[in-house]
C-alpha cells in the first residue's frame, strides 16, 4: 500500500483548499494548531516537504519536513495521523514512507523535538529509528521540556 498519496514542495505549492484543509486538520489533531497564515508562510519561506495520505479521499496524516543543513537534513515541524485512523500502524507506515522518500532525495536524516510526555510519539519516532539525543528544559511555550532527536 502506497502510504503517501499526495506530495507538495516549493514547485508543487498547496492551493487554498488544501491550506484550508490543513488548518482544519491542525486544529482536531493539535493542541496549537497553526493559523491560515502560519501555513501560508511557513510554505513560502522555506525549503519543504509536505506528505498527505488519503483514504477514500479522506486525510488520514500529514506530515511537514523542512530542509537544515544545506538541504542535508529533514527537520519535522508537524506530523498528524486522524483519531479515526490510530491505532491501525498507520502513522508507523506514514512515517516510514516520509522518511525513506527523504532520504531518496537525497536528505541524510531526520530531525525532530517532541514534549517528552508524548509517549506515543516518542514510541513512533523510536520504531522508525530515530533515537532520543539530548532534553531541552523549558523548551516549549508552555514550560514543558522536549527532547531533541535525530538519525543522522
Amino acid at each position: 500500500m502506497n502510504y503517501i498519496t499526495d506530495y507538495f514542495d516549493e514547485t508543487k505549492m498547496p492551493d487554498e483548499a488544501l491550506f484550508q484543509e490543513l488548518v482544519h486538520f491542525d486544529e482536531l489533531n493539535f493542541p496549537y494548531a497553526w493559523t491560515l497564515n502560519s501555513w501560508k508562510d511557513f510554505c513560502r519561506t522555506r525549503k519543504f516537504h509536505l506528505f498527505l495520505y488519503r483514504q477514500n479521499g479522506q486525510l488520514q496524516a500529514s506530515a511537514l519536513f523542512e530542509e537544515i543543513n544545506d538541504g542535508e537534513v529533514g527537520h519535522l515541524h508537524k506530523i498528524a495521523v486522524d483519531q479515526s485512523a490510530r491505532k491501525q500502524k498507520i502513522g508507523y507506515n506514514f512515517m516510514m514512507a516520509c522518511v525513506r522518500d527523504l532520504l531518496e532525495r537525497g536528505l541524510s536524516g531526520i530531525y525532530l523535538e517532541v514534549a517528552t510526555k508524548n509517549e506515543a510519539a516518542i514510541k513512533l519516532y523510536e520504531k522508525c529509528g530515530i533515537e532520543v539525543q539530548r532534553r531541552v528544559k523549558n523548551f516549549y511555550s508552555n514550560g514543558d521540556d522536549a527532547y531533541i532527536m535525530y538519525n543522522y
